[in-house]
């Protein structure tokens, strides 16, 4: 497992990830392309403290988030359409 500084991810953008999982809210360009597991659009979309933090970002998303709700366009159009739910937990490991 790689050793990620969760630290480094901007506030506004775990906090809008948080919205997206707790409250299925859709995300802007740079959040969408991150779930969709699309990194260079990621990348290219990303302000200058999301480049720097993107494999934190990876890192959480894969540790720390329900699988159910990114990794694919499918995946993540259900879930904003609060489809594949069941069983979602999600606790706030940075926010505590």
């Amino acid at each position: 497992m790689l050793s990620a500084d969760y630290e480094k991810i901007p506030l506004t953008t775990i906090e809008s990830l948080h919205q997206y999982i707790d409250h299925h809210l859709p995300v802007g360009g740079f959040l969408s392309s991150v779930l969709t597991n699309n990194l260079v659009d990621a990348f290219a979309r990303a302000d200058s403290n999301n480049q720097s933090a993107l494999l934190e970002l990876i890192t959480y998303c894969h540790w720390e988030i329900p699988s159910q709700c990114w990794g694919s366009e499918e995946k993540v159009r259900n879930w904003l359409n609060h489809e594949d739910t069941i069983g979602h937990t999600h606790t706030h490991r940075l926010s505590q």
